[in-house]
Formats: C-alpha cells, sequence, structure tokens
C-alpha cells in the first residue's frame, strides 16, 4: 500500500532510499524502531538516543520523515524539530 506521498516502504524515488530520523532518549526504543523501518518496512533510518548528537550530525533534507521523543530530559523533541 502506498503512502499519501505514493513512497511504498523501501521505494526508491529520484534514485535515493526514504530516510527516516528516529531519536528517543530510551535506547531499546530507537532500536526497536530502527529494526522495524529498516527489516519490515525496508527503509533507511538514522537513529539517536542522544537529541544533542542529532542536533550537531543533522542535514537538512536528508530525512523524509522524523520520529521523535517529545519528552526527553535534556532537549526534548519539539524544541529539537
Amino acid at each position: 500500500m502506498a503512502s499519501p506521498g505514493g513512497i511504498s516502504g523501501g521505494e526508491v524515488k529520484d534514485g535515493l532510499k526514504p530516510t527516516v530520523l528516529v531519536v528517543d532518549d530510551e535506547e531499546s526504543i530507537c532500536k526497536v524502531l530502527g529494526r522495524f523501518l529498516k527489516q519490515q518496512m525496508r527503509l533507511s533510518c538514522d537513529t539517536f538516543s542522544d537529541p544533542e548528537e542529532a542536533l550537531r550530525t543533522f542535514d537538512r533534507g536528508r530525512y523524509s520523515a522524523a520520529i521523535v521523543d517529545v519528552r526527553m530530559p535534556e532537549l526534548d523533541g519539539l524544541e529539537l524539530m
């Protein structure tokens, strides 16, 4: 099933595989989401358990979507976005 943007899991558009940014201060959540996105959805993803590190390495335009924890101690998801 295609998403509203017309890209289904793992589909390549313009030669680029969709990449999802995952940021959660709980490393286990990052691992589970990362595994699901890669294995089940066939998407590329970058996971970060440290929001500051995610912010330092953030590359605008690289990500098709983001899954971000709204409640993190150092920097909440809304501030990050």
